[in-house]
């Protein structure tokens, strides 16, 4: 993990916790990470919202989600809640 991402190392580690499996995150996930980075979203929000995340799964009885791809539409859809108001 480069030093632009440092600070997104303890979301990682808390993604791949609730996941439950796996060591690390794909190429497609860092680019992903990199994009949040670059847009100053905070990893402390971005913990919120997977945290959430792992709420409704467990309300839901539902695997919590394998790629942070779950995380990205929610974002979007958290965005374009906010464009409308």
């Amino acid at each position: 993990m480069n030093q632009h991402l440092a600070s997104y190392a303890p979301l990682v580690q808390l993604f791949i916790e609730l996941r439950g499996k796996g060591l690390s995150l794909s190429g497609d996930e860092m680019l992903m990470l990199e994009k949040w980075a670059n847009l100053n979203l905070k990893p402390d929000f971005l913990a919120k919202i997977m945290l959430e995340t792992a709420d409704e799964m467990v309300n839901s009885k539902t695997a919590f989600p394998l790629t942070l791809h779950f995380l990205d539409r929610r974002i979007n859809a958290l965005k374009r809640r906010k464009a409308e108001f």
